[in-house]
C-alpha cells in the first residue's frame, strides 16, 4: 500500500468511525484493527488520534476554502447554493460539529487553529452579506449592527443544522437542507428589497 494511500485510508476511516461511533469510542488501535494495519503501522503517519482529528480538520478546511468568495455580487441564490454546499460538507465531518467544544478543550492546537479558520470564514461570510446589501438584494438597515447581527443568526442555524438533525436520527438530504435555507430566509426576509422579495417564493418553491 503506497504510503500516502496508507495515510487517506487512516484519515477516511478514522473519520467514518467517528462519525459513527464518536470519538471517544474509537481508538487508533481500533482503526488500525479495521483498516487490517499494525498499530505501530498507523503510529508511522500519527502519534495519536489528536493528530488524525487536526488533520481531518485540515481536510474540512480545505473543503470549504473560498466558499464565500464570489466574482459578481451575492444573489439570494448564491447564498442558498453555498449554504446548502456548506451543510453537506459538515454533514461529512459531523462528529466535529457534535463533539466541537469538548474537542477544543481537549486539543489547545486544534482550538488555536479551528479559531484562526473561523475568523477567515467570518470575514468571507460578512463580506458576503454586505455585498447583498450594497447590490441592492438586502435594505440597507438603519442600524449597521444589524447585519452583523443577521450575519450571526445564519451562521447558528449553519453550524447547528447538522447536530439537529443528528439529535433526531435523521440523514442528511435535499429536503431537510432546503428546509434549512428556508430559515435562513425567513431571517433575512424582512430585510429583503422589494425586488429580492417578490423572487423569494420561486427560490425556495418545491421543486
Amino acid at each position: 500500500m503506497p504510503p500516502q494511500n496508507t495515510r487517506t485510508k487512516i484519515v477516511e476511516a478514522a473519520r467514518r468511525m467517528f462519525n459513527k461511533h464518536g470519538t471517544h469510542a474509537v481508538s487508533t488501535n481500533r482503526i488500525a484493527r479495521h483498516l487490517g494495519i499494525s498499530p505501530g503501522n498507523l503510529y508511522y503517519y500519527f502519534r495519536n488520534k489528536e493528530q488524525i482529528i487536526r488533520e481531518i480538520f485540515e481536510r474540512m478546511n480545505r473543503d470549504m476554502i473560498g466558499f464565500w468568495s464570489l466574482d459578481g455580487d451575492p444573489s439570494l441564490e448564491d447564498m442558498l447554493e453555498r449554504s446548502n454546499q456548506a451543510l453537506f460538507i459538515m454533514w461529512k465531518y459531523r462528529f466535529f460539529t457534535r463533539e466541537l467544544i469538548s474537542l477544543l478543550h481537549a486539543d489547545p492546537e486544534l482550538a488555536e487553529e479551528y479559531r484562526s479558520v473561523r475568523g477567515k470564514r467570518w470575514k468571507e461570510s460578512e463580506a458576503f452579506i454586505k455585498g447583498m446589501a450594497a447590490s441592492g438584494v438586502l435594505k440597507e438597515p438603519e442600524d449597521p449592527a444589524t447585519l452583523d447581527s443577521l450575519l450571526k443568526i445564519i451562521w447558528f442555524i449553519q453550524e447547528n443544522w447538522t447536530s439537529y438533525l443528528d439529535i433526531r436520527g435523521e440523514a442528511i438530504s435535499r429536503k431537510n437542507v432546503r428546509e434549512s435555507g428556508r430559515l435562513v430566509l425567513l431571517v433575512l426576509r424582512p430585510y429583503l428589497s422589494q425586488e429580492a422579495s417578490a423572487a423569494l417564493s420561486s427560490i425556495v418553491g418545491d421543486g
